[in-house]
């Protein structure tokens, strides 16, 4: 989920992305307005597959709670931050994540899943990218 800024009574949710099957599916807020485009991710949670994973969850928890959309699930971010913490770092980005864990947190190995997107179809409104796992 992509914001307007980190202020969950004063900022807008602008993209909202989620894993269906084996594509990443992306929609991009449309209209200046953000009440059709929430009503429209009201609906599409609902249908989602339980438990909602994301990174950094508690995040999109606040968001979506503040414009009327209850969501519970994994947050794959917590054991990251906690190692972060453990080892008195900042909180890792997901692309310090994927593109680099090792480096980041000075291992010669770790347990993410490595994935990258490939190119597919894009849209300003909503596109679907394949996901390739490379090992």
């Amino acid at each position: 989920m992509e914001t307007t800024g980190l202020d969950v009574e004063h900022d807008e949710i602008v993209l909202f992305g989620y894993i269906q099957g084996s594509r990443l599916e992306i929609i991009c807020r449309s209209s200046k307005e953000e009440a059709p485009f929430v009503a429209q991710l009201a609906a599409l949670v609902a249908t989602l597959p339980k438990p909602f994973y994301a990174y950094n969850l508690s995040f999109e928890k606040g968001f979506l709670r503040a414009k009327g959309i209850e969501i519970d699930g994994i947050d794959l971010f917590q054991p990251w931050k906690e190692k972060a913490e453990a080892l008195c770092l900042k909180w890792p980005k997901l692309d310090e994540l994927f593109s680099h864990a090792e480096h980041y947190f000075s291992t010669s190995q770790s347990s993410a899943a490595r994935t990258s997107l490939c190119s597919g179809k894009d849209s300003f409104t909503q596109g679907t990218m394949p996901i390739c796992n490379k090992s």
